[in-house]
């Protein structure tokens, strides 16, 4: 089930996978650098805070996820040079809280709700643009999450 959610002028996709949130890390970039998406999200997924904070959410959300190799990469992170994608993240890791998907229209990288709005936060812009509110961890419903969502991403 594919939602969208208009934000200061860009549409912003949410699907529901699972009964779980996931919302458009693609669409959310666009408030950074609408031409260089992918390098957006590469580049706040690469900082050590970031893999710090997904790695825990993954531990708690996901008993599949390889903590072998997430320490491997959180001892990565810092270094010169460190780059980190969302595909090598998912293969490496087994990650289920982001995901990508191929398409021109359905694709783009989504993340669970919890980590998409603490992207929000990461995503304000210097000159008080983009997104500024963080979530809470716990989320009821869709709909709860939808409400928080938009408000997360419309402040």
């Amino acid at each position: 089930m594919a939602k969208n959610i208009n934000v200061k002028g860009v549409s912003v996709s949410l699907l529901s996978h699972k009964k779980e949130d996931f919302i458009s890390l693609t669409d959310m970039a666009k408030f950074k650098n609408p031409n260089e998406t992918s390098l957006v999200i590469s580049h706040w997924l690469s900082t050590r805070y970031t893999i710090e904070f997904i790695g825990c959410w993954e531990r708690f959300n996901n008993p599949n996820f390889n903590t072998t190799e997430f320490s491997s990469i959180k001892n990565e992170s810092g270094s010169n040079g460190f780059v980190l994608t969302t595909k090598r993240w998912i293969d490496r890791t087994n990650a289920i809280g982001i995901t990508s998907k191929a398409g021109r229209y359905d694709g783009g990288t989504f993340a669970h709700s919890d980590i998409a709005c603490k992207n929000c936060k990461d995503l304000k812009g210097k000159n008080g643009n983009g997104f500024s509110k963080s979530p809470s961890i716990y989320a009821d419903s869709f709909t709860s999450n939808i409400q928080f969502s938009r408000q997360c991403l419309e402040n």
